[in-house]
């Protein structure tokens, strides 16, 4: 009876046009301004803008560009993720690791992305790797952060319990401190993933790395090309939402089969 409660207090989620109406509101309010303002280089109209996102979508250079940004950012992405869940075990088993490794994430964390950037280009031989490398380094502290807190705030009276009972050391890993440590993981992956797309692609754009992202941005700004600009802007927010649904949702899936 509960259950069919539930149900029919749930209502559908209708908030996707109300959403779709803000952004109509305000690309009007863009197109009007841009009308007033009467300056292509200054701020381009949505239309105009529309337009050389049409005229990108069907050259080669474009796709190719697409890719080289999206492997290099998804792998120093992936790469933060596996070194950060390694450092927040040892750390949280060995206390020794986490005092060596706490300056060296308080400094990861609060150094300017430009600096990393710069001292990239100078250390990398290759610069096709800065964008890998950049993602990486602003995404590695806020994860390890987010794993290590899971971890130091698993229920100790679960793991007593579980060492009663002799549950393996996998299960203990799987069912114990991972439906503990998933939460803050989740968390930690939003603001990551958000990071590593805004360094890597101004990685490409200071470095000017060849067909990137990054790279045609900075030669549109070159140009004085802006509404090319705001096009390949529309096409990182595209890119970084949809990897991070697709990422999020591979780990919801993880979370539901922890549960069950």
């Amino acid at each position: 009876m509960q259950n069919k409660l539930i149900k029919l207090n749930k209502k559908p989620n209708n908030n996707w046009w109300k959403i779709l109406l803000a952004a109509v509101f305000w690309l009007a309010v863009w197109q009007v301004i841009a009308m007033i303002a009467a300056n292509a280089i200054f701020l381009p109209s949505p239309v105009s803008v529309a337009a050389d996102l049409g005229r990108l979508l069907v050259k080669g250079s474009f796709w190719l560009s697409l890719w080289n940004s999206f492997y290099r950012i998804a792998l120093g992405f992936l790469f933060a993720v596996v070194l950060a869940i390694g450092f927040a075990v040892l750390s949280y088993k060995f206390n020794i690791v986490k005092i060596l490794l706490s300056p060296i994430m308080s400094f990861l964390k609060a150094a300017p992305v430009v600096s990393f950037i710069i001292m990239l280009l100078i250390i990398l031989r290759n610069k096709n790797l800065l964008s890998l490398v950049a993602g990486l380094m602003m995404v590695l502290p806020v994860i390890y952060a987010s794993v290590l807190t899971g971890l130091e705030h698993t229920d100790k009276r679960l793991l007593e319990m579980a060492k009663v009972f002799r549950v393996g050391a996998k299960n203990r890993a799987l069912y114990i401190y991972g439906s503990n440590v998933m939460p803050f993981f989740v968390s930690g992956c939003k603001s990551g993933l958000g990071l590593c797309w805004k360094a890597a692609v101004a990685a490409e754009v200071i470095g000017l790395i060849a067909n990137t992202i990054g790279g045609n941005m900075q030669m549109a700004k070159l140009y004085l090309f802006t509404s090319e600009l705001l096009a390949w802007t529309a096409v990182i927010i595209a890119l970084s939402a949809g990897f991070e649904r697709l990422f999020l949702w591979g780990l919801n899936a993880i979370k539901r089969k922890l549960e069950t």
